[in-house]
């Protein structure tokens, strides 16, 4: 049997430990969160975060808060998950 839970999402604000610091140190009022993507899954999540880490090259600056990109991806995963992914006008896949 499947369930659905609810999540945190509300609450959460990331797991990279320098973000939480620099929140910390600059309050939440200094950062911004947008929901860029609805996805079904949280496999279609997860493709959706590497997808965007590795498009907008997070680990060559300094500007984004993310320290590591991990994900395993097979061809005929991404192609089912680009169809199941509503994003913002914001953020389109290469």
């Amino acid at each position: 049997m499947k369930r659905t839970v609810p999540s945190e999402w509300k609450n959460y604000w990331g797991s990279s430990g320098k973000l939480k610091l620099d929140i910390e140190k600059f309050g939440k009022e200094n950062f911004k969160r947008e929901i860029i993507g609805l996805c079904e899954t949280i496999g279609v999540v997860n493709y959706l975060e590497v997808h965007l880490q590795f498009k907008y090259g997070v680990l060559f600056s300094d500007e984004w808060h993310n320290d590591n990109i991990n994900g395993k991806w097979y061809k005929e995963l991404v192609s089912t998950y680009k169809n199941k992914m509503l994003l913002s006008e914001n953020i389109k896949l290469i």
